[in-house]
């Protein structure tokens, strides 16, 4: 069985979209471009009139179904994600990458997802800032996973929960509260051993290993 995690456009969230702006640029700070740019845009909405029609009808309807754009790009982000998770060894550039891959992933399954879908997306921002080195961060997004998790009930897989004690406990032990790191690993062993599939036991241990989880 392939890996749950990195290529199933049903696990987690993702994909990743490349924004492009139609704002002008400006010389000034940044806060003064962000201040700009939203009183150019509220100008251009209230003086529509004044808007190329074409240019207006695209702005108000886009030639795409929204609702379909976001799964792609979740689903499309989501593996992106979890491809540089899983690499051997990335660069700075593209751990950047894979942070905002994660998020954009997040994004978009906010916009059309189910509340698994969320508690996906939210074990996939844990696991890139867990992969980046950045504990304090994968901390808040784990509680986030967790918290929705006991939201959605039995929707929620028991790979899903292990997902969310592993990303804590992980987190936990890197910012050295090692009792309760423990805790939460032990509860996220208790989920793995409910798996009826042995392919998720290997993918949860190569996502949370059990470093430091242990007398």
């Amino acid at each position: 069985m392939t890996c749950q995690v990195p290529r199933q456009s049903q696990w987690a969230g993702g994909c990743v979209v490349r924004h492009s702006s139609d704002t002008e640029a400006c010389a000034g700070p940044r806060r003064s471009c962000y201040a700009q740019a939203a009183f150019c845009h509220t100008n251009a909405f209230f003086a529509k009139d004044q808007i190329h029609p074409e240019s207006y009808e695209l702005r108000m309807s886009p030639p795409f179904e929204v609702a379909k754009a976001h799964r792609w790009f979740a689903i499309e982000l989501n593996n992106h994600a979890w491809d540089l998770i899983d690499a051997p060894a990335r660069t700075a550039e593209e751990t950047a990458e894979m942070l905002s891959a994660a998020h954009a992933a997040r994004y978009h399954w906010r916009q059309v997802g189910t509340l698994v879908n969320h508690v996906r997306a939210e074990s996939l921002v844990a696991a890139a800032y867990l992969a980046a080195g950045q504990p304090t961060l994968a901390l808040g997004y784990a509680q986030t996973c967790l918290l929705l998790c006991e939201q959605a009930g039995d929707d929620a897989t028991a790979f899903d929960r292990a997902c969310a004690y592993g990303g804590l406990a992980n987190a936990l032990a890197a910012l050295q509260q090692t009792a309760q790191a423990r805790g939460f690993y032990a509860q996220a062993l208790r989920e793995v051993a409910q798996f009826e599939d042995a392919d998720e036991r290997a993918v949860f241990e190569k996502l949370y290993p059990a470093i430091g989880m242990t007398e």
